[in-house]
C-alpha cells in the first residue's frame, strides 16, 4: 500500500503518461486502487483499442477445437460488439484536446461497424494524434493461402489531409499512396498484408518527403521491386516475412543506417550502401540446407560497411563456401559487434569459424543460445566433422581479431552446455587482448537447463581456464 501510496502521489500527468505504456484493460482496472485513480485512465494520452481484450480469444480457440465454430462465432460476435459500445463510450467523454497516439485492432469490420471505425479514426484526427496504429487483418479468411492481399479496410479520405502524423503503421489497409501529399510530418510507416509494387513504392517515397523509417511485413513482392537513393531518404529498412521473389529485390541507399531482413531465404541485390552502421539478416523460416554459400557470402560482403551485424542459425550453417572455407574473400574492416543466434551445434562451427575470421577487428561476438535447428540435407565444407569439444582444438589458421580487438565475448540464455565450454576454453586460451567474458542466464521463460547453483558452477569453470590476457573477467548476470 505504501508503494501505491508513493505512485499516487505523482502529478496526473506522470501517471497518465504511465497508463499510457499499459494495455487498456490493465489501464482500466487501475481504477480499482483508490478513489484517486478511479478517472485517471479515461485522460490517457496514448489509446489502445483492441477487440482482442473482448473477444475470450483463448475460450473460442477451445471451442474450433472441439468443432463448435458456431460457438466461437457467436462469443466473437457478443464480444465485438461489447468492444465497439466501450469505445463508442470512451471516445464521447475524453476529456483532452489532443492525444499522442491511437490504435485500433479489430477484425471484420466492414460487416457491422465501419461507421464506428471512420468515426474513431475522425476523433484521432480531430485531436491531432500523431502516432497511428490500424489492424484490420483477419486470420480466419487467409485458408491455406498466406501473404495474400487481405485488405478489408480502406483509410477514410479525410484523413489524408493530417498534417501530424508521424507514424504510421498499417495492417490490411487500402490506402492512396497518391494522396500521401500532406503527410509533410511523416517519419516512419509500417505496411503488412497487401501486395507491394514498384509503382506504389516510387509514389509513396515521391509524396512522403521526410519519412526516414519504412517495414514490410506479410507482404506479396512479385515483381522486381528497387529501393534506390534517387526517389527516398530512407535510414532504416525492415522486411518482416515477407514473399519476394529471387533476385527481385534490390537496395541502392547510400544514406541507409539500418536494414533488417526476416523471412525465407531470397537473393538481394545490396548495393552502395555506405552510411550503414547495423544490419540482421535472419532466415530461420528455412529447414532445408541449400548451396548458396558464394551468395550469402557476396551478401556479407556488400554489408561491409556495417558497424554490427546479427545472423541467423541458417545463415550459419549454409557459411562457408567450398572455395573459400576459411573466411570471406574480401575481409570487411568496419565490423565490431558480431551477434550470432546459435545453439553451437556442429554443423554451426564451421560457420561460426568462418564468421569470426571474417572480421579481422571485431570487438564484441555475441552468442544469443537458440534451441537446435539443424538443417535437413546439411553438407559439410570440409571433414573431418568434429563435434564442440574436438573442433576448436582443429582450428590452424588463426583469427585475427584474437590478436588486438576482441575484447568481450558474450553468451545469452547460458546454460553451461558442453559446446558453450569448448568454445568459451578456445576464446581466453586464444585472444590477448579480452578483458571479459559475460554469462547472461535463461530469463523470462526461455528454456533452461539447470539452477542458479549449475550456472554459478559452469561459470566458475570457465574462470579456471587458461588465459591468453591476463585482463579477463568473468561475470555471470
Amino acid at each position: 500500500m505504501a508503494d501505491i501510496d508513493r505512485l499516487s502521489s505523482l502529478p496526473d500527468s506522470a501517471l497518465h503518461l504511465i497508463l499510457g505504456f499499459l494495455p487498456l484493460d490493465l489501464a482500466v482496472r487501475t481504477s480499482l486502487l483508490s478513489k484517486r485513480w478511479h478517472y485517471l485512465w479515461t485522460s490517457i494520452f496514448r489509446i489502445d483499442l483492441d477487440e482482442n481484450y473482448f473477444t475470450q480469444n483463448r475460450t473460442r480457440k477451445d471451442f474450433l477445437e472441439a468443432n463448435m465454430g458456431w460457438l466461437a462465432s457467436g462469443i466473437k460476435s457478443t464480444g465485438q460488439k461489447r468492444f465497439v459500445e466501450f469505445g463508442r463510450k470512451f471516445l464521447a467523454s475524453y476529456p483532452n484536446n489532443e492525444i499522442e497516439s491511437l490504435r485500433i485492432c479489430m477484425s471484420d469490420c466492414l460487416t457491422k461497424y465501419r461507421d464506428d471505425v471512420n468515426e474513431w479514426i475522425r476523433f484521432a484526427v480531430d485531436k491531432k494524434v500523431r502516432d497511428l496504429d490500424l489492424s484490420f487483418f483477419d486470420g480466419s479468411k487467409l485458408g491455406d493461402k498466406p501473404y495474400q492481399d487481405v485488405a478489408a479496410y480502406e483509410l477514410p479520405p479525410f484523413i489524408y489531409q493530417h498534417k501530424h502524423i508521424r507514424s504510421l503503421k498499417l495492417t490490411a489497409t487500402v490506402f492512396r499512396p497518391r494522396s500521401f501529399t500532406d503527410f509533410t510530418s511523416l517519419r516512419s510507416l509500417s505496411i503488412s498484408w497487401i501486395k507491394i509494387t514498384q509503382e506504389l513504392l516510387d509514389i509513396l517515397f515521391e509524396n512522403c518527403k521526410a519519412l526516414d523509417a519504412f517495414t514490410m511485413e506479410k507482404c506479396s513482392c512479385l515483381q522486381p521491386t528497387k529501393f534506390y537513393a534517387e526517389n527516398n531518404r530512407l535510414s532504416s529498412l525492415s522486411f518482416e516475412d515477407c514473399l519476394i521473389l529471387d533476385n527481385a529485390l534490390s537496395i541502392s541507399l547510400p544514406i541507409l543506417r539500418s536494414f533488417k531482413f526476416y523471412g525465407t531465404m531470397t537473393f538481394m541485390n545490396l548495393e552502395y550502401l555506405s552510411a550503414l552502421l547495423d544490419a540482421e539478416l535472419d532466415f530461420t523460416l528455412e529447414d532445408e540446407f541449400q548451396p548458396v554459400a558464394h551468395h550469402m557470402s557476396q551478401m556479407l560482403i556488400n554489408l561491409k560497411s556495417a558497424r554490427a551485424l546479427t545472423l541467423c542459425t541458417y545463415t550459419i550453417q549454409v557459411l562457408p563456401p567450398a572455395y573459400q572455407p576459411f573466411h570471406l574473400f574480401k575481409q570487411p574492416l568496419n565490423l565490431k559487434y558480431l551477434t550470432l543466434k546459435t545453439a553451437l551445434h556442429r554443423n554451426e562451427l564451421p560457420g561460426i569459424a568462418y564468421l569470426v575470421r571474417s572480421y579481422p577487428k571485431l570487438n564484441t561476438i555475441t552468442l544469443v543460445m537458440q534451441p537446435t535447428h539443424a538443417l535437413t540435407g546439411y553438407q559439410c565444407p570440409y571433414s573431418p566433422v568434429a563435434d564442440g569439444e574436438n573442433f576448436w582444438g582443429l582450428q590452424e589458421i588463426p583469427f585475427m581479431c584474437f590478436q588486438e580487438y576482441l575484447r568481450v565475448v558474450k553468451v545469452e540464455n547460458f546454460r553451461g552446455s558442453k559446446n558453450e565450454i569448448e568454445l568459451l576454453r578456445y576464446f581466453m586460451k586464444e585472444a590477448r587482448s579480452l578483458h571479459k567474458v559475460i554469462l547472461r542466464t535463461a530469463k523470462n521463460g526461455q528454456p533452461s537447463i539447470g539452477t542458479s547453483d549449475v550456472y554459478a558452477a559452469a561459470a566458475q569453470e570457465v574462470q579456471s581456464f587458461e588465459k591468453k590476457s591476463n585482463m579477463v573477467e568473468v561475470v555471470l548476470e
